[in-house]
C-alpha cells in the first residue's frame, strides 16, 4: 500500500504535491455547496409542489432533509464516479477523486465516500442531539487529518479507499 501512496507524491515537473491541499478542497466544497443549494431548493420546491407535501408543514419539514440527502448523494457520487472523476467544484479547482492506483472510482465507492461524510456527523448528532459541538469537533478533526496527513486524506477517504489529487497528476510506477 505504501508504494501506491508514494506514486502520488509530486506533479511531474512542478515541484507541487499531487495531493489536493485542505484549502483547494475547501474552495471546491464551497463551490459545490452553492450549486447544491440551488439544486436542492429547486428539487424540494418541485417535489413538494407536485406531491402537495407543504399542505402539512410537518411532512414538508420531514421530507426536506431526505430530499437534500438524495440530491447530495446523487450529485457527489454521480460526478465522482463519472469520467470527470470530480464534482463541478472539484473540476473548477482541477482536482479529482481516485482509487489507490489513480483510477476512476465506481459508483459504489463514491456512494460509500458520500455517506461516510454525511453519516458520521449525523450519527454523532443523533447519539447526542443536544450537543452540536460534537459535530463541529468531528469536522475539525477531519480537517485536521487532511492538513496533517502526508497524503491529505480525510476520514471518508480512508474508509472509501480514495485519494483527492490534482488533475494534472501522473501516476508513476507501482
Amino acid at each position: 500500500m505504501s508504494d501506491m501512496v508514494d506514486q502520488f507524491e509530486q506533479v511531474p515537473g512542478s515541484g507541487q504535491s499531487n495531493y489536493a491541499s485542505f484549502w483547494i478542497r475547501l474552495l471546491a466544497l464551497v463551490i459545490d455547496l452553492v450549486i447544491l443549494s440551488i439544486i436542492s431548493f429547486i428539487t424540494i420546491f418541485l417535489i413538494t409542489s407536485l406531491l402537495g407535501l407543504f399542505k402539512s408543514a410537518v411532512v414538508g419539514i420531514l421530507a426536506s432533509p431526505l430530499i437534500i440527502t438524495c440530491v447530495i448523494w446523487l450529485y457527489e457520487a454521480g460526478f465522482q464516479s463519472s469520467t470527470l472523476m470530480a464534482t463541478p467544484g472539484k473540476v473548477l479547482c482541477r482536482i479529482v477523486v481516485t482509487d489507490a492506483d489513480g483510477n476512476q472510482i465506481d459508483f459504489g465507492s463514491a456512494t460509500l465516500r458520500v455517506f461516510c461524510k454525511i453519516s458520521i456527523g449525523s450519527v454523532i448528532q443523533v447519539i447526542v442531539p443536544a450537543v452540536g459541538l460534537l459535530v463541529v469537533l468531528y469536522g475539525a478533526i477531519d480537517n485536521l487529518i487532511i492538513v496533517t496527513s502526508k497524503n491529505k486524506r480525510s476520514i471518508h477517504d480512508f474508509i472509501a479507499g480514495t485519494y483527492v489529487i490534482y488533475r494534472d497528476s501522473k501516476v508513476t510506477g507501482q
